[in-house]
This record gives structure tokens, sequence and C-alpha cells, in this order.
């Protein structure tokens, strides 16, 4: 669709001439410009849609551009300075208990990297601190600006306490207190030291207030954590997490530690390249040799994760969509998802990931489901049926892959 072509060309903070020339032919395609701002919105992407459609003199309908710039725009910008108020003023708060928090995320990115916080918008803010003064910091929250927890119960040891949550001048203010980065589950995620963190931090200013930051090579990889190889079960990543990558590298490139990643973070090293499939780097800030030279010659589909249990099993009733469709997708992921989330570089790699690591990957979350699983309904012909659809698809393209990857194989 062109909806979503056009806002992958978007996901980035600045442009160049390449992009702009593939978004004013993607504009050209462009039928339902109301599906398109509903797109933008759920992708985080509309303060974005609107800076590329001005760098690049896009003419567009009257009535949609008034929705995009009078009504999302003065939203967002609204939303961003209440934002950036109650964050300054809980870092002071904060500062005042002998607490030292990291700004993640959003929170973090629309203060340093964006030109305006109004082009980041965030569904929450996130900071982490160590344990004991996370738990300090949730009540002072709670006691002196007015928050209140989530009624929601979350394990003992996740890795943020409950959200919370207050209304300011109708905007919803939504605060997570971490004390660790990433959930302990599949994919499986390095542990963190909050106390490493910060002494590679950086500085951040809000307003008069400071507090720390990532540095270059711990945020990079926890954007894309947190945006591209989240637990199955999370939703799928959206245009705004690539957005926030690809301006970061592109915005850093020659002050991160390239050997650095590469010694110590292969996997992220290897997919970071591939983020090309949703928006061109431009060629004046990252070197040619970036993208290896067979992924530049490539047209990959960007496409999410979209099978077991990102999406559930009573979704085929609601949808009515194929049992043997909802396999394909569980157990043939598309290529560009499956070398991004697996860091996947060789044939030999993507064979093994495909018929081994992750099945292997799928039924760590039916062990964990499995208690659950007691409907009478698991062992419906229907469903019988597709398993033994889906074995024979997947016996078939074994010996596709085979056959390829045989050096005397005719093709």
């Amino acid at each position: 669709m062109s909806h979503s072509r056009l806002l992958a060309l978007c996901a980035r903070i600045d442009g160049h001439p390449l992009i702009y020339q593939e978004i004013k032919a993607e504009c050209e395609r462009v039928s339902d410009w109301d599906g398109l701002l509903e797109r933008a919105e759920h992708e985080g992407m509309a303060p974005l849609l609107r800076r590329h459609l001005d760098l690049a003199e896009v003419d567009t309908p009257a009535a949609f551009r008034r929705v995009l710039e009078v009504v999302l725009w003065k939203r967002h910008e609204h939303h961003a300075q209440i934002r950036a108020k109650e964050l300054q003023a809980m870092l002071d708060l904060l500062a005042g208990i002998n607490c030292t928090p990291i700004v993640l995320k959003g929170a973090a990115l629309c203060h340093t990297l964006y030109p305006d916080p109004s082009l980041r918008p965030m569904r929450d803010i996130d900071l982490l601190l160590t344990i004991p003064e996370a738990k300090r910091a949730q009540q002072a929250l709670k006691k002196e600006t007015g928050f209140k927890a989530s009624q929601g119960t979350i394990p003992e040891d996740h890795f943020h306490l409950r959200a919370l949550y207050k209304k300011v001048e109708k905007v919803n203010i939504a605060v997570e207190i971490h004390h660790g980065l990433y959930p302990d589950c599949a994919p499986f995620y390095p542990e963190v030291n909050v106390y490493e963190l910060r002494h590679r931090a950086k500085q951040l200013v809000v307003g008069e207030s400071k507090a720390l930051t990532l540095g270059h090579e711990d945020m990079i990889d926890y954007l894309f954590m947190h945006g591209f190889r989240t637990p199955l079960t999370f939703e799928p990543y959206r245009l705004i997490n690539a957005a926030d990558l690809i301006g970061y590298i592109e915005a850093n490139f020659h002050a991160i530690d390239w050997d650095k990643i590469r010694s110590s973070r292969p996997l992220l090293h290897r997919a970071l390249p591939l983020m090309h499939h949703i928006s061109p780097w431009n060629p004046e800030l990252i070197p040619p040799d970036f993208v290896p030279a067979h992924e530049l010659r490539k047209k990959r589909t960007p496409a999410a994760y979209k099978g077991w249990p990102c999406r559930r099993m009573k979704e085929l009733k609601q949808q009515r969509q194929s049992s043997i469709r909802f396999l394909i997708d569980t157990f043939f992921p598309p290529v560009w998802w499956m070398k991004i989330y697996y860091g996947i570089a060789t044939r030999a790699q993507y064979l093994n990931h495909l018929l081994i690591h992750h099945p292997k990957h799928i039924f760590w979350w039916v062990r964990i489901y499995a208690p659950h699983l007691t409907d009478k309904g698991a062992d419906s012909k229907e469903t019988q049926k597709g398993w033994k659809a889906l074995l024979a698809s997947k016996w078939s393209q074994l010996k596709i892959l085979v056959k390829k990857l045989t050096p005397n194989s005719s093709r």
C-alpha cells in the first residue's frame, strides 16, 4: 500500500534528495488521504509526515492538510509542552530525594535528537533508576505530584514498577519507573547494570533541569531491542521506532564506536544496516559500505512478525482467517523480520533459524501458555488439518532451501 511505503519513507528526522523524490512519487499513488492520517497517528508518525511533506514540497488535498496542520500538529504541540513541564518537575523532585534517573526513549530523544519535541509523540515517560531509588521515586511521585498507580498486577521482579497516571489540562500523562530495561523472557536479553549505564551516560537538559540519558552505544542497542527485538507477545514495531533509530544513527554515526558494537553486540551490528529497507540511509551521512552490497540489490518488504503469540488464536474466528495462513505466519515469518530479529547474515544461518531456532522459540512460548490452553477446541479436526498442512509446507520449503544451498544444484 502507498500508505505504508510513504510513512516508511518519512520514518526519519532529516530527509535527503532521494527520499523526497520517492515521497513525491508515493503521494501521487495515495487515494485514501483520510486512511493515511489514521495510519500515521497509529504509527506515531503524524508530525514527521507533516515535516517531510513540507520539506518535499508536496501538494496535498486541502482537507487533509487542514487536519494535519490544525488538528493533529496543534494537539501534538500542546501535548509536548505539557509533557516537558511535567518531566522537568519530576526531575527536580527526584534530584531533591537523591535519585539520579536515566531518561529513556522518546522522553530523552525529543530533547536531544529531534529539532522540535512536538515531532516525537509518546505514550509515556520512562525513567531508569536503581531498585532502591525506583521505589523511593514511585512513592514520591504519588505523594508529591498527584500520580496514581495503575490497578493492573505485575510480577514482583518485573523490570518496571506499576505505571503511574494523571491528567494535566486534559492531557493524559503516564510514567513508568524502571529498574531494568528488558523483561525476563524470550528472546532473552543481556543483564543491565544501572551503575555502568550511568558511567557511560550523557547529560540531558530539560528546561532548567538536568538528568542523564544513555550513551551512544547503549542508546542504539536499547532503541533496537525496544523497537525491533521485543518478545513475540508484544505488538509489532511502529514506524516511530524506526525514525528514532535511523535519526540517531545518521546524527551520530561518526561518534559511535562501531568496533565496540561489532565485538560486543554482533546481532545489532548485522541488523542495523537493514533499516535501509524501511527508509534508505542518507548517502551523505552514512558510508556506502554500511549496507552489504547484496542487501542493496534486494527489495525486501519490512514487514513485522504477525504470527502466534503476537496474534491470538481467537482472532481467527473474529476475523474469519484461515488457520493455515495463521500457522504460516507463525512458522514462516517475513525474511526481513527474520534477519532483523535473529541477526541473520548468511543463507545457512537463515535455514538454521527457520527450521530449528525459530520453531524452538515458538515452542518456548507454547510451554509458557500450555497451562492455560485447556479448551477442548485445541484438538479439533480443523486444527489437526492445519498442522498437517504446515508440516507438508515446511518439508517442501526445506527441500527448496537445501537445493539452493547445494553448490552443484541447478538453478
